[in-house]
C-alpha cells in the first residue's frame, strides 16, 4: 500500500494498491519535491473514467513502470471532483501547449509545482499513434535531469500564460453576434438525431438551454433541435431504461451506445429541460423519463444524511458496461412469455447491438411508446431486480456541494411543473443539508466524517442560484436572504483584483501555483456564469439596478475571449439574456392560496424560471407579466397566467 491508503476519495483508493508511491496533492508531496529537486508527475483522474482505469491497470500496476515512476519522480494522483481547481490549473496549461484535454491528465511539473510538459493517456507501449509511456517517463526524466534550458523557458512561459489578466471595461455582445452562434451551432446541428455534429455526442445542456431560451426570438428551429435532442436521447441506449438517469456520452451518433458511466451532473441538468420539453409538447416521454430519473436518483444515489453521491463507473466485471447489457436468453430467464414482445420493442438481438450483447433502447420502435409505459410498470422492476444480482459498478459515495446545488434545482423545477410537491420538499431538505455548516466553513466535498474544505466557486454560485429557485418556487424570503449570504462570500474570498471575475479557488487556497480565474462552459455550468446568472435574477427580483450592473461588468470582463470563441461561453451569453429581457410575474395578493395559484401557474410554463415577485395589495388578486420594461394588463384569472408568461415571453 502507498500514502493513498488513507484517502477518502475513492478515485485515489482505487491506486492504494499500486506499486507507484503515490502521493496525495498535499503540503508534505509539494516539500518532498522541492527537497528532493525531482520533478513531479502528476496524474489526474476520477473513479468513473474508463480510460483512467485502462493506464492503471496498464501502467500504474505494473512494477517496471512503477519502478522508473519511483525512482525519478514525485509521484502525485488528484482526483478532479475533490480539486477541481487543481484539474483546471493543468488542464488549462496542457491546453496551452497545444494539445486535446481529457482524463487522465497526466502532466509534467518543476519541483515547483509549475507545468513544462503533458498528455493525457498513454498506452504501456507504443500505440495508437502515442508513445509508450515508459518512453515517456525516461524521456522527461533524462530532459529535467540535464537542466535543459526548454524546462524553465516552458515552465516560465505557462505561469505567465496562466497568470495573465484580462481587459477590464470591454462593450457587451452586439445580438448580432448571439443570432450568429444559433445560426453557426444549427449548421452543425444533426437533423436526424438531435445533438451537434457526429460521434461523439454529449447531451451539451450549455447548448440546449442557449437554443431555448432564443428560441422565444421566433427561432423555432431552435427549439425543434432541442425537442429532437431530448426526444433521441429519451429513446436512445445513453438513458438507462431499466434503470433510469442518463449516461455521460454516446460514442455514436444515435444516442445508442453510451459511455456508460453514469454522473450526477447530467440527469440533474438534464431533468429541467425535460421539464420544458413536456410542458411544450404535452410528450409524455419526457414526463416519464424525469420520473424514472428521479426514482434513479432517489434508489440508487441519495447517501443518507449526506446527499447524492456523484457517479457509478462504466465498467464491472473488468468490462465496460457489463451491467447493463442483455442477451434475449437473459430477458426470457427474467420474463418468459413476455420476452419475445419485450426483445423486439427494446432492440434485444441475439447479434447485439454493443460487442454481442445488447443495450436496451427505443430507437427502432419511437412509435411503441403506449407498450412502453405497459413494460415500464410490469416487466422492468423484474429486469431490475433480477440486475440487482449482477455484481455492481463501483459507486463513487463523496457528496459534491456544487453537484448536488444542481440536483436542488431539478427537483424544484420539476416538482412544480408535475405537480410533485414532495420533490420540492426533498430540495429544501437537501439544501438544509449541504448549508449546515457556516457558509465560511462549507466543504467542497464530503465522504461520511471526511471533508474537502475550502469550498470552491461553484459550489457557492451553485447553491446561491438553488437557493433562488427555491425562493422562486417556495415564496419562503429565507432563500433569497441566503443567495444573498452566498454572494457576498464570493466577493470577498474569489473575486479577483477587478472584483468583476471570480476565481474557481479561494483566497485560502495555499497550494496553487495560479488561481485560475476562467468562464467557459463545461460539463457542469461555469461558475462566473452561475453568479453572472444569480446577478440577473437579483435584478429582477429586486428592480435594483446595481444588480443588473455587477451582471454586465462579469460578462464585460471576459468579453475579449467570448469574441475569439463565443459558443464557448454560452452560460455568459444565457445571463446577457437574463439581464436585458428578463420575464418577471408580480402577483398581487394578500391572500396564500391565491398566490400559491398564481405561482404555480407562472412556474409551469416551457419558459425558463421567470422570476416571481409577491407584493400585498387590498384589491381582488391578480398578476402582471413583464418582459424586460414591457408588462401585460392585470391578469385575474390563474388559468390564464400561463398563456400570458408564454404569449410575453415569445414577443
Amino acid at each position: 500500500m502507498n500514502r493513498l491508503k488513507n484517502s477518502a476519495s475513492p478515485y485515489l483508493l482505487q491506486h492504494a494498491g499500486n506499486p507507484v508511491d503515490w502521493w496525495p496533492w498535499g503540503p508534505e508531496a509539494l516539500a518532498e519535491a522541492r527537497n528532493t529537486g525531482k520533478p513531479i508527475l502528476l496524474s489526474i483522474g476520477y473513479a468513473a473514467c474508463h480510460w483512467c482505469h485502462v493506464m492503471a491497470h496498464e501502467s500504474f500496476e505494473n512494477e517496471q513502470i512503477a519502478d522508473v515512476m519511483n525512482r525519478h519522480f514525485i509521484n502525485i494522483k488528484v482526483d478532479r471532483e475533490e480539486r477541481p481547481d487543481i484539474d483546471q490549473l493543468y488542464m488549462t496549461a496542457l491546453h496551452m501547449l497545444g494539445q486535446q484535454g481529457g482524463w487522465p491528465l497526466t502532466m509534467f511539473l518543476t519541483s515547483d509545482a509549475r507545468p513544462f510538459s503533458g498528455g493525457t493517456y498513454f498506452p504501456p507501449e507504443p500505440r495508437y499513434g502515442r508513445p509508450g509511456f515508459p518512453q515517456v517517463i525516461e524521456q522527461m526524466a533524462a530532459i529535467y535531469n540535464s537542466g535543459d534550458p526548454r524546462i524553465e523557458e516552458n515552465a516560465e512561459a505557462l505561469v505567465k500564460a496562466l497568470s495573465a489578466d484580462m481587459h477590464d471595461n470591454s462593450p457587451l455582445p452586439p445580438q448580432d453576434l448571439i443570432r450568429d452562434i444559433i445560426s453557426r451551432l444549427l449548421e452543425g446541428a444533426d437533423p436526424v438525431n438531435g445533438g451537434l455534429g457526429q460521434a461523439p455526442k454529449f447531451p451539451n445542456p450549455s447548448v440546449l438551454d442557449f437554443f431555448w431560451r432564443h428560441a422565444r426570438a421566433g427561432n423555432e428551429a431552435a427549439r425543434d433541435h432541442v425537442i429532437l435532442t431530448l426526444r433521441r436521447m429519451c429513446l436512445g441506449g445513453i438513458y438507462d431504461h431499466i434503470r433510469g438517469g442518463f449516461c455521460r456520452y454516446s460514442v455514436d451518433e444515435k444516442w445508442l451506445v453510451p459511455h456508460f458511466e453514469k454522473m450526477l451532473y447530467d440527469t440533474a441538468q438534464l431533468i429541467p429541460h425535460l421539464a420544458r420539453a413536456w410542458s411544450q409538447t404535452s410528450d409524455d416521454l419526457f414526463r416519464d423519463r424525469i420520473v424514472q430519473s428521479v426514482e434513479w436518483l432517489d434508489r440508487e444515489m441519495w447517501i443518507e444524511g449526506q446527499g447524492y453521491a456523484s457517479s457509478l463507473d462504466a465498467d464491472s466485471e473488468g468490462r465496460e458496461g457489463a451491467f447493463y447489457v442483455w442477451t434475449p436468453d437473459e430477458i426470457t430467464e427474467v420474463l418468459g412469455s413476455k420476452a419475445a414482445r419485450f426483445c423486439a420493442l427494446y432492440d434485444i438481438t441475439p447479434a447485439g447491438n454493443f460487442e454481442g450483447r445488447s443495450i436496451p433502447n427505443l430507437l427502432l420502435t419511437p412509435h411503441m411508446a403506449e407498450v412502453d409505459k405497459s413494460f415500464a410498470s410490469e416487466s422492468i422492476p423484474l429486469l431490475r431486480k433480477a440486475q440487482d444480482l449482477r455484481p455492481r459498478p463501483a459507486r463513487d459515495d463523496k457528496v459534491l456541494t456544487d453537484w448536488n446545488a444542481l440536483a436542488i434545482t431539478a427537483k424544484a423545477v420539476a416538482g412544480t411543473m408535475l405537480d410533485r410537491p414532495e420533490w420540492i420538499t426533498e430540495a429544501e431538505s437537501l439544501f438544509a443539508l449541504l448549508t449546515r455548516d457556516s457558509i465560511s466553513d462549507m466543504p467542497h466535498s464530503r465522504r461520511g466524517d471526511a471533508t474537502v474544505r475550502p469550498a470552491m466557486a461553484s459550489d457557492h454560485a451553485n447553491l446561491a442560484q438553488a437557493a433562488i429557485t427555491l425562493f422562486t418556487h417556495t415564496g419562503k424570503p429565507g432563500y433569497r436572504d441566503k443567495s444573498l449570504a452566498l454572494l457576498a462570500h464570493l466577493q470577498n474570498h474569489y473575486a479577483d483584483e477587478s472584483g468583476k471575475r471570480f476565481h474557481l479557488a479561494s483566497d485560502q487556497a495555499g497550494d496553487l501555483i495560479v488561481r485560475t480565474c476562467m468562464a467557459q462552459d463545461d460539463a457542469i455550468p461555469n461558475h462566473n456564469a452561475t453568479i453572472a446568472q444569480t446577478f440577473a435574477s437579483l435584478a429582477s427580483l429586486t428592480a435594483d439596478t446595481a444588480w443588473r450592473a455587477r451582471c454586465e461588468d462579469t460578462i464585460s470582463a471576459f468579453a475579449p475571449h467570448l469574441a475569439q470563441a463565443p459558443a464557448a461561453y454560452l452560460g455568459l451569453l444565457a445571463a446577457l439574456d437574463m439581464a436585458s429581457a428578463p420575464v418577471s410575474v408580480t402577483i398581487f395578493s394578500s391572500d396564500a392560496d391565491a398566490q400559491k395559484a398564481f405561482r404555480e401557474a407562472a412556474l409551469a410554463t416551457p419558459e425558463h424560471q421567470p422570476m416571481i415577485i409577491d407584493k400585498d395589495t387590498d384589491k381582488p388578486p391578480h398578476a402582471v407579466v413583464c418582459v424586460g420594461q414591457t408588462c401585460s394588463l392585470p391578469i385575474s384569472d390563474p388559468g390564464a397566467l400561463a398563456d400570458a408568461v408564454r404569449d410575453r415571453a415569445e414577443n
